[in-house]
């Protein structure tokens, strides 16, 4: 077991501890624990991470010099990062940072918005026209049903048509014509109406 204590609090990680999910501390441990069959396991303030997590807050932590270590001057995260420590400022570079952070979120969600005002006129055009369309039609209440009926007479004009027209040949012109027999029952009705009672007129009717 392999364990570190490191005073932090002059680092700026505070950002890095919570998004890893970690508890932070001006005085953190990390801990490594190898077993004897060569499983290992890593912690910081006694939570387990990854060794990828462990290496990136390792690297914050410790300055390894290596043979090409002096090539990281020339890196422009190196150099602002001299220039950071040299001026003090890595106070107002995190409060830049949240605040750029800030705006960019406050410029999505107006974007967002003028996105929804856009599609709500669009939508406001489409109800609009329908509601006129709806109001120069001057629709009357229950009227659904007598269009319907129309609309049936009309896709049906061909068969009412011949359907009358027959019916009119048998009233009219065949030989036992029920027009002609309604004529004369009426006369003979009408012969007799003066001695019969209205009520039983009706009622031979």
């Amino acid at each position: 077991m392999i364990e570190g204590e490191f005073n932090i609090g002059a680092y700026q990680l505070n950002n890095f501890f919570e998004q890893n999910d970690l508890d932070y501390a001006d005085h953190t441990i990390i801990r490594r624990e190898i077993t004897p069959d060569g499983k290992s396991r890593a912690f910081v303030n006694d939570s387990p991470v990854t060794l990828a997590i462990l290496k990136q807050l390792g690297e914050q932590l410790i300055d390894v010099h290596s043979q090409h270590a002096t090539l990281q001057v020339n890196t422009e995260e190196f150099q602002f990062l001299v220039v950071d420590s040299v001026a003090g400022s890595f106070v107002l570079k995190q409060n830049y940072k949240e605040s750029y952070a800030a705006y960019k979120k406050a410029k999505r969600e107006l974007e967002e918005l003028k996105e929804t005002v856009k599609k709500a006129a669009i939508e406001l055009d489409y109800f609009q026209f329908q509601f006129d369309e709806l109001d120069g039609a001057k629709l009357i209440a229950d009227e659904q049903g007598t269009l319907e009926q129309q609309q049936r007479q009309l896709e049906n004009a061909e068969d009412i048509k011949r359907a009358l027209n027959a019916a009119s040949h048998l009233l009219e012109n065949e030989d036992t014509a029920i027009l002609t027999q309604l004529k004369d029952t009426m006369t003979q009705v009408e012969g007799i109406s003066s001695f019969c009672p209205k009520r039983l007129i009706s009622l031979c009717g």
